[in-house]
């Protein structure tokens, strides 16, 4: 075997082995949908890929940059499951961790239903995980069409609900089947921005990107 595949094996046998040992035991062969998740979480955390980087703009956090691990799986034309956790807490005495997470399926050709999300907490030992709180959500695509491409990004615009069945939305986010949320809006001046995904053509075309979703929603540059 060439050197440099028998090193990305080697890699991808570590990243696999590192997963492994972070699931609880409970998770080793998972029974149910939730169970599957919570696998599915602490495995993209644990898998070794930096995550992606956001920054707090206007608000109370303003200026403040959060680590997000996302994934998105196609499941069909134009259908996309995405998973994003967006928050890892290691408790005190180091027994357990507390991941937080938003995950739903969407259809981009379906602009006439709202879309279920679930915004989960979960705790993880090294026997067993278990939900902690789940808050229902819901997106609403906007247009089938993208409301911007760059750099290899579609966009799509999305109406979002803090809790699902709510009249009225009380964010706007935009979101890429490629690289998960780009800009999420929350009124006034306060966004939620994505800086860097490690992807060099992606990074080389999100200021541009940021700049014209602002300029979209008339809000001056940062």
């Amino acid at each position: 075997m060439p050197f440099r595949l028998l090193c990305l094996f080697g890699l991808a046998l570590l990243s696999c082995q590192a997963s492994q040992e972070a699931l609880p035991r409970s998770l080793h062969s998972p029974e149910g949908e939730a169970e599957e998740l919570m696998r599915r979480a602490i495995e993209l955390v644990a898998g070794g890929a930096a995550p992606y980087l956001y920054i707090n703009q206007g608000g109370g956090q303003d200026g403040k940059t959060e680590p997000q691990w996302t994934q998105i799986d196609s499941l069909g034309t134009g259908q996309y499951r995405s998973l994003e956790v967006y928050n890892v807490f290691d408790n005190p005495g180091g027994d357990s961790r507390e991941f937080f997470l938003l995950t739903f399926v969407v259809d981009l050709r379906d602009t006439s239903r709202r879309y279920p999300v679930q915004d989960i907490r979960f705790r993880a030992t090294a026997d067993t995980a278990y939900f902690t709180d789940v808050n229902p959500q819901e997106l609403k695509l906007l247009d089938p069409e993208p409301v911007l491409r760059q750099g290899g990004l579609p966009v799509y615009a999305f109406d979002g609900f803090a809790h699902a069945g709510d009249l009225e939305p009380g964010f706007l986010r935009f979101w890429s089947p490629r690289a998960g949320s780009v800009l999420s809006w929350y009124g006034r001046a306060e966004t939620f921005e994505l800086m860097a995904t490690g992807h060099p053509a992606w990074d080389a075309a999100l200021p541009g990107l940021r700049a014209a979703l602002r300029g979209h929603l008339g809000l001056s540059e940062r």
